[in-house]
C-alpha cells in the first residue's frame, strides 16, 4: 500500500484516503490487463493485415511521388509544349562543313540542331511490340516457370503477379532518382523506360525463384524494396562507370538476379531446414512439371525481343536472328542431355531447367566484321 497524506482535516479523512488508494492499487492490475489486450489487438491486426498495409503504403508513397515528379518525356508530351520544355536533352549534333578559301582550308564544326517536334525519339510502333513480348515473359513467363515446387502452384503465379507490378512502379522512380539534374528534376517516361521497368522486374524475380518458399509474402516486398534499389545501383556502375556493352542484360540482369538470390538464400537458411524437408517442397505432380514447361516455352519463344528490345539501327536484326539460332540450339541440347541424364526418356524438369540461353545475351547485336557503336548504345538504354 502507498502512503498518503489525509485530504480531509476531518476524523473520517485517514479512512477515505485508504479506501481510495486500496481502490487505485487494485485497478492498476486493470489497466495493465487492458493495455496488454490493446497491444495484443493491434498484433493480430498487424499480423492480418501487414500485407494490405504494406501495398497501401507503398502504393500511396508511388503516387504522391508520380504526382509531385513524374512527367511525360518527348514523345508523351503534346507538339505545343515539346518547343517550350526544350532542352539539351532534346537537341542533336549536327556536323557543320565550314567553307575556306581552298579545299585544305575547310573546316568542320558540331553544332547543335534542334530535334523536330514532330519527330518521335523512341516511336511507340517500333518498341511496343517487342515491349509486350517482355511484359509477357515477366508475368507469364517467369510465374509459370515458378510451379515447379508442389506447394507454392498457387504462390508462384500470384506472387509472381504482386512483386512485378510492384517492381514496375519503384524500378521507374528509382532510375528517374539518378537522371533527376539531367531532366530539369522531373522523372521523364518513354518507353524505353518501361522495357527498363520490365528488365528490373526479371531481375528480381530471378532471385524471387532461389528463395520460393522460404519467405512470406510480407518478406518478399520488403527483398523487392530494397533489391531495386541495388538492381538500379548496379546498373549505373555497369553502364555508367564502366560502360559494358551488355544488350542484353547477362550482367546487370541474370548475373546479378542469380547471386543476389544465392546471397539471400544463404543468409536465411536455418540448419534445421534438412534436405528432406526440401525435397518434400521439391518434387511436384506431374502438373506441376508440365505448368513449368509452358512458362519454359513463353520464355523461349519471346527471348529474341527480349535481347533485341533495347538494340539499336541494325544491331537489332542481328541480336534477332542470332538468339533465334542460339535458342533452338539450346533446345536441342537441352533434348539430347535430358536423353543421357535420364538413360533414354525425356524428364520435363530437367528440360525446363537445361533450356535456357543467357551466354548470348551480352553479345548477340555485334558484328564480328565491324565494331557496334557502343557509345550510341549506351546512350539509348539509359535515355
Amino acid at each position: 500500500m502507498s502512503e498518503t497524506s489525509p485530504v480531509s482535516s476531518h476524523g473520517g479523512g485517514a479512512s477515505s484516503t485508504y479506501h481510495r488508494t486500496n481502490l487505485q492499487d487494485h485497478a492498476l492490475p486493470l489497466v495493465y490487463a487492458k493495455d496488454r489486450s490493446a497491444i495484443a489487438m493491434l498484433e493480430a491486426v498487424w499480423s492480418r493485415k501487414k500485407i494490405g498495409l504494406i501495398i497501401g503504403i507503398s502504393q500511396l508513397a508511388f503516387i504522391i511521388i508520380f504526382g509531385f515528379l513524374v512527367d511525360y518525356g518527348w514523345d508523351g508530351s503534346p507538339a505545343s509544349k515539346r518547343t517550350s520544355s526544350a532542352s539539351h536533352s532534346e537537341v542533336s549534333k549536327v556536323v557543320v562543313v565550314l567553307p575556306g578559301k581552298n579545299a585544305s582550308s575547310m573546316a568542320l564544326q558540331t553544332v547543335d540542331h534542334p530535334v523536330p517536334v514532330t519527330t518521335s525519339k523512341f516511336p511507340v510502333e517500333t518498341y511496343y511490340a517487342m515491349f509486350q513480348d517482355v511484359h509477357v515473359m515477366v508475368f507469364v513467363g517467369f510465374g509459370f516457370l515458378m510451379t515447379f515446387l508442389r506447394k507454392y502452384g498457387y504462390s508462384s503465379v500470384g506472387f509472381n503477379f504482386l512483386l512485378a507490378a510492384y517492381v514496375l512502379q519503384w524500378s521507374t522512380l528509382m532510375r528517374g532518382f539518378l537522371r533527376l539534374s539531367e531532366n530539369d528534376y522531373r522523372i521523364k517516361l518513354d518507353i524505353v523506360s518501361l522495357i527498363n521497368s520490365d528488365f528490373t522486374a526479371a531481375t528480381i524475380l530471378i532471385s524471387f525463384g532461389v528463395v520460393l518458399g522460404k519467405l512470406s509474402m510480407s518478406q518478399y516486398l520488403i527483398m523487392v524494396l530494397f533489391e531495386t534499389v541495388f538492381v538500379t545501383i548496379n546498373e549505373w556502375i555497369c553502364y555508367e562507370m564502366f560502360f559494358i556493352k551488355d544488350v542484353g542484360g547477362t550482367v546487370a540482369i541474370h548475373l546479378f538476379g542469380a547471386f543476389f538470390g544465392l546471397a539471400l538464400a544463404r543468409t536465411i537458411h536455418q540448419k534445421k531446414w534438412s534436405h528432406d524437408d526440401f525435397n518434400k517442397l521439391k518434387f511436384g505432380s506431374h502438373y506441376n512439371d508440365l505448368l513449368s514447361l509452358i512458362g519454359t516455352l513463353f520464355l523461349w519463344m519471346f527471348w529474341p525481343s527480349f535481347n533485341a528490345a533495347l538494340a539499336t539501327d541494325d544491331g537489332r536484326y542481328r541480336a534477332v536472328f542470332n538468339t533465334y539460332f542460339a535458342i533452338t540450339a539450346s533446345c536441342l541440347s537441352a533434348f539430347m542431355t535430358s536423353s543421357f541424364l535420364s538413360h533414354g526418356k525425356f524428364s520435363l524438369v530437367s528440360i525446363g531447367t537445361i533450356d535456357k540461353n543467357t551466354k548470348i545475351n551480352t553479345d548477340t547485336d555485334t558484328d564480328t566484321d565491324t565494331d557496334t557503336d557502343t557509345d550510341t548504345e549506351h546512350r539509348h538504354r539509359h535515355s
